[in-house]
């Protein structure tokens, strides 16, 4: 039996040469390609979001100005990322929006609440969220939602009808998870307006 033989030529050795080359400087300009269009996506995506978080503001706490406030050295909740001081036209403070980001049943749900001048729930607002479509994302209905306008404290999420008279937020039917998230989102809200207004009490006394 005849042996085959696998030795290539040399014009044979320059071809593959050639094509690997050629295949390189392929997948180098795909590489390329797709990273300017995850560069220009991704700062289309976060304006995007930065608009959707304005409009947020602007709907739970009506304002002229959102001033940002430095929280670097209080100790929040890890779910708030912002806070912003609104402020009427002529500089006055109106309260405070706080973003939130609580984990829900599927994810993060970004959230927005308003808070005036007396440690009460102006609005609150999800901006975005990826909760199962049909349960979860009942949490954006304003029938939900409402029921934290007014509220201060301690609220608690409850089954069923929730008392007129205490801080309770009824629960979705089948999204209790996500009906928690909120609740703690926005308890974290308060939390930190309290926090931020007690340093800022402490520190006018010194």
């Amino acid at each position: 039996m005849s042996k085959v033989s696998l030795s290539l030529s040399r014009e044979q050795k320059k071809d593959v040469i050639k094509v690997a080359f050629i295949l390189l400087a392929i997948c180098a300009a795909c590489a390329l390609a797709l990273s300017l269009v995850n560069e220009i996506t991704r700062a289309r995506i976060e304006d995007q979001r930065k608009i959707a978080f304005e409009q947020a503001m602007n709907y739970v706490l009506p304002a002229e100005a959102y001033d940002h406030v430095d929280i670097s050295a209080i100790e929040l909740d890890k779910s708030v990322s912002e806070v912003y001081e609104a402020k009427d036209s002529d500089g006055t403070p109106l309260g405070y929006c706080v973003k939130s980001a609580p984990l829900g049943f599927a994810g993060e749900v970004q959230i927005v609440v308003g808070i005036d001048n007396d440690d009460k729930i102006t609005r609150v607002d999800i901006v975005s969220m990826s909760e199962t479509p049909g349960l979860g994302t009942k949490a954006k209905d304003e029938k939900f939602l409402s029921q934290y306008a007014g509220k201060a404290g301690i609220i608690t999420v409850v089954k069923g009808e929730a008392s007129a008279e205490e801080n309770e937020i009824s629960a979705i039917t089948g999204a209790t998870v996500t009906s928690k998230a909120v609740t703690s989102g926005v308890q974290a809200a308060l939390d930190a307006v309290a926090l931020i207004k007690g340093g800022a009490s402490n520190a006018q006394s010194q």
